[in-house]
């Protein structure tokens, strides 16, 4: 099978969840435009049972066109969901954006593996981290604004449309153990949405 002919299958597939993904009635939510399509067809293609690497590999073959494994410059990367609540048209609104950035900007965060060793959350319940945006409004995301994020175990990607690690400078003021919440959620997979607003307290 050719290149062309895997990208073309894998949209198919991604496509077909797309479409079938159920709606969240409880919950008014929007992902903001400017998210990046490769964590969203990464979270897809988890769904259907691919391992976090292997199913962000084929998100970056179909959205960029490349191997990663055949790249002589890979970026490692957390891929994040960050949510928040905005009021849009006058209603209160969850707001999502995914994106990529490199592990190096979750120095101090995270602990060195990557991964935040907590306790896992009980079950009926997600962990999210709820972090101060900083000043800047980036790609989306408003400055100065709580939000809960969800992050991936660092993944071999590549570099190209990563968010600045000046977007995440909240991160230096907490660590993922200090900012750990264990919420409640609204809908199924692939769209799980926190059952209420960020609280950065």
């Amino acid at each position: 099978m050719s290149l062309v002919q895997v990208r073309v299958a894998l949209m198919s597939m991604v496509a077909a969840a797309a479409l079938s993904v159920p709606s969240v009635a409880q919950v008014l939510f929007e992902e903001v435009p400017s998210s990046d399509v490769r964590v969203g067809i990464t979270t897809t293609l988890e769904g259907f049972g691919f391992d976090l690497q292997e199913a962000h590999d084929m998100a970056v073959m179909v959205t960029d066109g490349i191997v990663v494994e055949q790249e002589a410059e890979v970026c490692s990367v957390h891929m994040v969901t960050a949510w928040w609540c905005e009021v849009v048209n006058g209603k209160s609104t969850m707001r999502m954006m995914r994106f990529r950035a490199l592990t190096d900007c979750f120095e101090g965060f995270l602990p060195a593996s990557g991964v935040c060793l907590t306790a896992p959350c009980p079950a009926g319940t997600r962990p999210y981290y709820g972090v101060n945006t900083g000043e800047l409004s980036c790609m989306g995301i408003p400055a100065n604004a709580c939000v809960f994020l969800e992050i991936s175990e660092p993944v071999e990607s590549s570099c190209s449309a990563l968010m600045p690690c000046t977007c995440l400078s909240g991160l230096d003021e907490t660590t993922c153990e200090q900012s750990k919440r264990c919420l409640p959620t609204l809908g199924t997979d692939p769209i799980v949405v926190p059952a209420q607003c960020p609280s950065c307290d």
